[in-house]
């Protein structure tokens, strides 16, 4: 029997709530306190508590720097929200860090721990990514894990993008 993606989401009842405007939620992972990103946006931070620093998984290290090559073009734009122009945009960003990163160095606020999230620990997400209509039951869960090769892993962009000039 092939294996499917219908046992991703709840059982019974109502759907979770999809992800908007950065949400806090508790969850059970090493770090109990998730911040999720704004809609469709990339990155997770993990906290202990709701007021304690804040930490981004090891595994999205290389993502979060090449983000910086994506981040350079937003501040040049005019937004309306200064947290979208800050150099840790809340595109792609939780609203916490964007916010911080627009008085204090953003270099010091990039803290990484091994195995803080849901991909590495092997967990479902509380909320979702996604409307129903808009994915599948794994795209629901997991679409903001689906964003981080395809928009800041150059190895697997290069590899997807036929070199031009080559035979």
């Amino acid at each position: 029997m092939a294996k499917t993606t219908k046992r991703i989401g709840p059982r019974k009842g109502k759907l979770p709530e999809v992800a908007l405007d950065s949400p806090i939620v508790e969850e059970d992972l090493p770090l109990k306190f998730v911040h999720y990103p704004n809609h469709y946006g990339a990155f997770f931070m993990f906290s202990s508590a709701l007021r304690k620093e804040a930490y981004f998984c090891e595994c999205c290290y290389e993502a979060v720097n090449n983000s910086f090559k994506l981040v350079q073009y937003e501040s040049k734009n005019n937004w309306s929200d200064e947290k979208v122009a800050a150099p840790l945009s809340s595109h792609l960003f939780p609203n916490g860090i964007s916010k911080a990163s627009l008085k204090t160095d953003w270099s010091k606020l990039l803290r990484f721990k091994k195995k803080l999230c849901h991909r590495c620990i092997m967990a479902t997400p509380t909320l979702r990514f996604c409307h129903e209509m808009y994915g599948g039951n794994f795209k629901q869960y997991y679409g903001w894990y689906l964003h981080i090769p395809e928009q800041f892993d150059p190895l697997f962009r290069s590899k997807l993008t036929p070199h031009s000039g080559t035979s």
